[in-house]
C-alpha cells in the first residue's frame, strides 16, 4: 500500500496484479524514497506511507511495519489514517489494481507452488490436475476487502493488469505525478514457469463454474469474459 499527502492518492495493493511493480513504480513517481527496493521497511514521513512489503512470517518486521503493511484491507487502512487525520481518505484518489481472474489464478497458483517449493512436473497433465485442485480449494469472496468497506466498493480508479502503463499513466495525470515508464519495475514474474502455456488449457467446467461462485464480482462489475480467452 501506499499513501502520497502531496498527490492526494492512496493505493491498496491486491495480490497477483502487479501489485508490488506498481507500488514501486509510485513510490518513485510521488518522490517517497529515493532508493526504491522491493523488499522495504514501512516508510511514514511528511510526505506519505509506503507500506512494509516483505513475507507474513518476516522476523525483521518492526512495530510500524506491523501498522502499515503491503495488503492491509480497505477499512484497517482507513482506521489507522484516520488516527493521522481524518481528512485523508475522503480526499485522496483510492486506487487498486484488478487482473483477468483466470489469468490471476494460474498466476496465483505458480506463486503457492514457488513459496512452497513444490516440484512443478514437465508434464502438463500432471501441473493440470494439480492446478484443478488448487483452484477448487479457493473460498467464495463475494467482495474484495483490498476494494470495500462493509460490502460498498470505495476504488475511486482501476488499474487494469491488461493495460497496466496506459492506466498507470492515466492516473498519474489525474493526481498531477509525474509518469516515466522506465520507471516501472518487474517483479515476481511467474511467466518462466508458464512457459507460454495458454491460460484457458489450465481450465475445465467445474473450474471456471468454482470462478464464478467464488468471485462473481470481478465479472459483474468490471466486465470480464465468463471463459478464458480461446475456451471451448
Amino acid at each position: 500500500m501506499l499513501v502520497s499527502y502531496r498527490h492526494n492518492l492512496i493505493y491498496i495493493k491486491r495480490q497477483k496484479v502487479a501489485g508490488t511493480s506498481i507500488a514501486m513504480f509510485l513510490q518513485k513517481s510521488c518522490g517517497l524514497g529515493d532508493e526504491i527496493t522491493e523488499p522495504t521497511h514501512a516508510i511514514v514521513n511528511e510526505n506519505g506511507i509506503v507500506g512494509f512489503r516483505g513475507g507474513k512470517k518476516d522476523h525483521n518486521k518492526n512495530d510500524t511495519d506491523e501498522i502499515w503493511y503491503n495488503h492491509i484491507f480497505a477499512k484497517d487502512l482507513r482506521h489507522e489514517l484516520d488516527q493521522l487525520d481524518p481528512n485523508i481518505w475522503p480526499r485522496s484518489t483510492k486506487v487498486a489494481a484488478i487482473r483477468n481472474p483466470f489469468d490471476q489464478v494460474v498466476s496465483h497458483f505458480y506463486w503457492w507452488s514457488r513459496r512452497r517449493k513444490l516440484d512443478i512436473s514437465e508434464d502438463f497433465s500432471v501441473v493440470k490436475r494439480a492446478f484443478t485442485k488448487f483452484a477448487l480449494n479457493r473460498n467464495v469472496q463475494l467482495t474484495d476487502p483490498h476494494m470495500t468497506i462493509d460490502g460498498e466498493n470505495v476504488i475511486d480508479h482501476v488499474i487494469r493488469f491488461e493495460t497496466l502503463m496506459g492506466d498507470l499513466e492515466a492516473l498519474c495525470d489525474k493526481v498531477g505525478a509525474p509518469f516515466d515508464a522506465d520507471n516501472m519495475p518487474v517483479t515476481k514474474s511467474t511467466a518462466k514457469q508458464r512457459k507460454s502455456i495458454p491460460v484457458h488449457e489450465y481450465f475445465n467446467k467445474r473450474t471456471i463454474d468454482h470462478m464464478h461462485k467464488t468471485k462473481p464480482w470481478i465479472f459483474e462489475q468490471y466486465g470480464y469474459a465468463d471463459v478464458p480467452d480461446g475456451y471451448e
